[in-house]
């Protein structure tokens, strides 16, 4: 089982959720593969300045990450696609009706989108971040310790 973050560019909210994820799972000793991408990601771009500043103030690094398309990579079926927004779902499932995506919220259980920060304030990105802070962990508690 893989999880793949998904968001539009792959530079904000998806390697942001990646990285709080991977922390998550590496704390309780489950090894499954965690991922980034984006519906309209431009291969090889670094994470926001934003995105990297919200999460160092979290004690992650994002200095590393570079984006790649969602649509570069081999989905299995027992793969997770877990997007930023609903409208990601319905790009993905347009044309590979066989990946299974759902949003972040759903998988969390608040069925709600997690709103872009791309270019917005270090508050809204530090306000991102606990979002997705909070989404992440409650999506991976459902799907790990329930």
């Amino acid at each position: 089982m893989r999880i793949v973050f998904v968001c539009h560019g792959n530079t904000c909210r998806s390697p942001m959720a990646e990285a709080i994820a991977r922390q998550w799972l590496t704390e309780r000793g489950i090894a499954i593969e965690v991922a980034s991408a984006g519906v309209s990601a431009q291969d090889g771009s670094p994470a926001s300045g934003g995105a990297v500043q919200a999460m160092r103030e979290r004690g992650l690094d994002l200095s590393a990450h570079r984006s790649q398309s969602v649509w570069d990579l081999d989905i299995g079926p027992d793969d997770q696609l877990w997007c930023m927004q609903a409208a990601h779902v319905s790009r993905i499932r347009a044309t590979r009706t066989a990946w299974p995506a759902q949003t972040l919220g759903d998988a969390a259980g608040t069925h709600d989108d997690v709103p872009d920060p791309y270019g917005g304030s270090s508050a809204v990105y530090a306000d991102t971040a606990q979002t997705l802070t909070s989404r992440v962990h409650a999506a991976l508690t459902r799907y790990f310790e329930a």
